[in-house]
């Protein structure tokens, strides 16, 4: 966050050009501000002496699903429900209470649904490779099977080496089925 502050001035520019900085800290799977029971606590920079306020230009929020209780119904504890929800029927109940949430679930059912055909294309594509390979391989058995027949029966009749060559693919692809099993 002051990193934030820092970037919005250059050398030499005054400190009233600084805009506000909240930074967001959503804990969805453990408690953060073991001290205090709010789910939403807010923090600004204080003297801890004097209990004055440095500045209202920095603010950290800190979020904490763990401690939002169930019957809480306000805009916030929905919103860290629907931060922290895959639940579909969960997901679209919110959307019907609530335009602002209807517009996210359907933002978000869009997203997650093309990541679910992504990945189905990546999964259909490495099958399509892994059958591609084999083909491969079992077409270099083939063709190592061929070359070395045309190699040894180069003197032969075309009908002597048509036949040797048929006995090679036939030794060769036994030989494959007996690594199958």
């Amino acid at each position: 966050a002051s990193k934030m502050i820092a970037e919005q001035l250059t050398e030499g520019e005054k400190y009233d050009k600084i805009r506000k900085v909240i930074s967001i800290m959503i804990c969805t799977d453990h408690n953060l501000i073991e001290d205090s029971k709010e789910y939403h606590n807010r923090y600004f920079l204080y003297d801890k002496n004097t209990n004055s306020t440095f500045t209202d230009l920095l603010e950290i929020d800190i979020l904490e699903f763990k401690k939002v209780p169930e019957k809480d119904k306000s805009d916030l504890a929905t919103w860290l429900r629907f931060l922290n929800t895959d639940d579909r029927e969960e997901l679209d109940k919110m959307a019907v209470r609530n335009e602002a949430f209807k517009s996210a679930v359907c933002k978000y059912m869009e997203l997650t649904y093309d990541e679910a055909i992504r990945m189905i294309a990546e999964e259909n594509e490495k099958a399509w490779k892994d059958r591609q390979k084999e083909e491969l391989d079992k077409m270099a058995v083939r063709n190592e099977a061929f070359k070395s027949a045309v190699c040894k029966y180069m003197e032969l009749t075309y009908d002597e080496a048509i036949r040797m060559i048929a006995e090679e693919n036939e030794k060769a692809w036994k030989d494959r089925q007996a690594e199958i099993k």
